[in-house]
């Protein structure tokens, strides 16, 4: 306890829920008791939107809710990761689109005109995959991040 302290300089750091947490410098230099007023400024919920704004999950990390700061920031993790994949593999395999086209129309042989129509084909569905998924993985990541910034302002728990 407070009260048992001997003279000298102590640093103390008050805390309370939903409350900035405030480090103090405590000067005893008097055998007689007194009091420390200390005044805590309580978290907003404009703060944590402001956080959510940055990140899924970094708004309730700041309001304490653990749980859901946790849950927001790996769901938007995972899909900021899975959209750079996806968005990484597109980037390698869009451009061999037009060098297959260009081998399909270049091809003589009917063999050759069907093996490369194939390879074509393949490639045109391969790349409209790669842009389905990248749309799914972006719209959830935009949900994700739209529910965060949502939450972390009404249900925080927070005053205004």
């Amino acid at each position: 306890p407070l009260e048992h302290l001997r003279y000298g300089n102590y640093k103390i750091v008050a805390t309370a829920p939903k409350h900035l947490t405030k480090n103090l410098s405590v000067l005893v230099n008097k055998p007689f008791p007194f009091t420390i007023q200390v005044d805590l400024i309580a978290k907003t919920r404009k703060e944590a939107l402001k956080r959510s704004l940055l990140f899924p999950g970094v708004g309730q990390r700041y309001a304490e809710n653990f749980t859901k700061s946790t849950i927001f920031f790996l769901a938007g993790a995972g899909l900021s990761a899975m959209l750079y994949t996806n968005y990484d593999t597109y980037n390698v395999e869009e451009p061999l689109v037009s060098q297959y086209k260009e081998n399909y129309l270049n091809a003589t042989d009917p063999d050759a005109i069907d093996q490369n129509w194939a390879t074509y084909q393949n490639q045109v569905s391969t790349i409209n995959d790669l842009q389905m998924q990248m749309m799914i993985y972006g719209s959830s990541l935009a949900v994700t991040w739209i529910a965060n910034m949502i939450d972390a302002y009404f249900f925080s728990g927070l005053l205004e």
